[in-house]
Parts: structure tokens; sequence; C-alpha cells
């Protein structure tokens, strides 16, 4: 029994290895088959990715200097400022393929408008912004720049690094928006053939600012200028008799007359007036204040709903004005005898007044008041709107708006409208400067 058991054993063993080995043949089978498969795909891939190597995209084909136009146009028009990274910046046409990343380091026009913006004294962001701002200026080749510098730190050692970048490429300045110590203007001073606007957010320090440079005398086409506040260590620096724009964030009533008898060329002008704590101040006197070519004025409060300032109003002799935008409080109580004594002292023709009124919006009598204003001048067309804060942060000129979008905008569309070209359709949005 044991015998016949054993030989049932070895044979069913036999059966086994059998089929084993037939299925090894079958596996084999396959892999040789899979491996035919395998090199039919593989040179059918050589075939299509020859194809698709030797294929040129049609935008590859343009001239590197049709790219670099089309380059240009893809960003905000010169000279306004834009991102640093995102959509609408220089950088992200890099990041498409190496030919446009070559064309677009090598096109120094995709590099001249400079934004910086420093919000933190984080040394490793400063770092950033820093190099970031060195980079463009390198690429920016030989053409003018439009250079924007915001920060919110008041340390002269850590913006200094930034000041110093600029400075050396002060020959090809166009538009410049800078926010720093008075004592960093020591650093500006050299030639400015190309500076044509200038908008300059600056802090005294406790030196002397006497002595302080001509820093912009030698700015020939400088016509636009927009100051944060007004300080007498500015007066010696600005070549005042060459503007054309001028704003001023914040001024006092009585040191008017100091700045604007020496801009007998403005043509557009927006004074932001404050209160002054100055109890021997006095107010400037009647017809003290000729501008022959001034045609749009804005006279506003610092804050809406200010207190009565000393008017100034009855100082200005305007024959060129064409459009007036004034604070109810600057011309009370008799806003209506203020106005007719200065269009009949100016001899000008009056086209647009904007009351601005903190109250407009929810007083019922105001009506009554378009009705008033427009009995009283026919010619004239009236409106009201309200009255804006100016935000009390050390940007220049950033308003509230209730639209969010709009809230850290440092070129308001008020502001946009001042620094225009001076040509104004007939929409009064062009009317508010």
């Amino acid at each position: 029994m044991k015998h016949v058991a054993h030989q049932k054993a070895t044979a069913s063993k036999r059966v086994a290895l059998a089929d084993a080995r037939t299925r090894i043949a079958d596996i084999e089978a396959q892999i040789l088959e899979l491996e035919r498969l395998f090199q039919s795909l593989e040179e059918e891939k050589a075939v299509l990715q020859d194809q698709l190597d030797s294929y040129v995209y049609p935008v590859l084909t343009l001239p590197n200097e049709i790219v670099s136009e089309i380059f240009i146009r893809f960003l905000p028009i010169y000279p306004k400022r834009p991102p640093k990274s995102g959509l609408l910046s220089p950088t992200i046409l890099g990041h498409i393929c190496r030919t446009w990343r070559d064309i677009a380091f090598s096109t120094p026009a995709l590099w001249r408008s400079i934004g910086v913006f420093i919000p933190t004294a984080d040394p490793k962001r400063i770092e950033a912004e820093s190099r970031a701002m060195k980079i463009m200026l390198t690429r920016s080749g030989s053409c003018p720049l439009s250079i924007d510098m915001v920060s919110s730190l008041f340390s002269q050692r850590q913006l200094d690094p930034f000041v110093d970048s600029i400075a050396s490429y002060c020959d090809r300045w166009e538009h410049l928006r800078l926010f720093a110590s008075s004592r960093h203007l020591y650093a500006l001073e050299g030639p400015l053939p190309l500076l044509r606007t200038l908008t300059l957010g600056l802090w005294r320090t406790q030196k002397d600012d006497s002595r302080l440079p001509n820093a912009f005398h030698t700015a020939p086409l400088l016509r636009q200028v927009a100051l944060s506040r007004y300080y007498h260590c500015l007066h010696a620096m600005l070549p005042w008799s060459q503007l054309t724009v001028l704003v001023v964030n914040s001024i006092m009533p009585h040191k008017c007359g100091l700045v604007l008898n020496h801009t007998p060329r403005l043509v557009h002008c927006r004074l932001v007036l404050k209160n002054t704590d100055d109890a021997q101040a006095s107010p400037v006197p009647h017809n003290a204040i000729t501008l022959q070519c001034l045609e749009m004025l804005v006279l506003r409060t610092h804050e809406a709903g200010d207190e009565i300032l000393d008017g100034i109003l009855p100082a200005l002799t305007l024959p060129a004005l064409c459009r007036l935008q004034i604070s109810v409080a600057l011309f009370w109580p008799s806003p209506i005898d203020t106005l007719r004594a200065l269009l009949s002292r100016s001899d000008c023709a009056l086209q647009k007044l904007r009351i601005l009124d903190v109250y407009h919006q929810v007083n019922r009598a105001c009506a009554r008041s378009v009705k008033l204003y427009r009995e009283a001048f026919p010619t004239v067309a009236v409106s009201f709107a309200q009255e804006m804060d100016v935000k009390p942060m050390f940007s220049c000129f950033e308003y509230y708006r209730s639209d969010s979008d709009h809230q850290n905008n440092f070129d308001t569309d008020e502001e946009l409208s001042v620094w225009g070209d001076g040509n104004t359709s007939e929409d009064d949005s062009d009317f508010d400067l």
C-alpha cells in the first residue's frame, strides 16, 4: 500500500511540474509579445515626439521686437506701476517659457515702472523688497523711470538702502512718488533732467531743516507736484514758479499765500485745508492772491464736518477759473454772497460748481439749496457731493471709500483726474479733482 501511495504522489508532482513549465512558457510568450508591443509603442512615441519637437508655435515665430511690444501693452499704461508679481506683472511673463523669459528680461520698458511697498519692519521682507527693486532698476536699462516708494517705516536706517538705490538713477526719474524723511533729501541731490511729476510724503527729523538742499530745482520739466503736507522747509526745495498742477493734502489757511503767490502758472490746484493751532495766525488778506492761469480749483477741509476755517476764498482772484469744488465750511455763513464776490472780482466764466457737504445725503433741504445756487448762478452747472475724510495716515491722498476695492489705492479717482492732461469731457466725473 505504501508503494502505491508513493507512486501516486510522484505522478502528481510530475503533473504539477509539467503544468508549471507550460505556464512559464505561456508567460514568456506573453512577455515577448508585450516587449514587441512596448518597442512598437516606444517607436511610435519617438516619431510623435519628433513631430512635436519640430513644430514651432506661430506666436514663437514673431520677431522679438513684436513680442516685446505685446508685452509692454500687456502691462498697465506707463507711468502706472504694475504689481511685482501675479497678473499684470512683468514677472509673470517670464513664467511661460524660456523664450518669453529671455525676451521679458531683455525688454527694459517692462521694468521702467517700479512700485515698492514696505508694510512691515521684518528684515526678511525689507531685504526681499530691496532686492526686487534693485533687479528692476538694473533691467530697466536706460529707460525713463516711474518710481513709487511707499513705506510704513519711520526708521531712516531701514529706508536708507531704498533711497540710496533710487538716488543713483535720479537722472532717469520721470515720475516719482516718495515717502521718506527730510534727511533723505540729501541723498537725492543731482540733476533731474526728466522729472515731470512728483508726489512727496515727507516727515521731518530733529535735524535742522533750514539748510535742506534745493533738491528739485534741477528738474526743468517738473510741472506737477503733490505734497502730503506743507512744511516751510519745502519752500526752498521746489521750483514753484514752473508748476502747473499742485496738490497739498494738509496746509493751514494762513500759509496758502506763501505757496500760491509763488505759483503764477498753476492751471489745476487742490488744497486740503487744516485748522491751525497757532492762535496768532491771521487769515490771508483779501485780494492777496491772483492766479491768472488757474482753471480748476478744489478747496477742501481736512476732515468732513471740520469747524469753519478762516476763509481763503476772499483772498483769491482767478480770472481763468472754469471749475470749482469747495467744502461748504470754507465759505460759510454766506456762501452765495462769497461766491458771487469771487466771480465778480475775478471776472471769470465759471462753468461747474460742486459743493462738498458732509450732510448732503440726509439733509432734506438739499434740493432747496441746489435751487438757490442755480438761481444765483444760472450759467453754472451746480451739484452737491458728500465730503470725504482724508485718512489720517502717512500715505499721500488716500481717502475713505465705500468701495473696499479702493481702500488701499493710492491713485484714487480724484487724484488721477488732477494728474490728467487737461483734456476734460462734459461728463461730471472729470470734475472730481
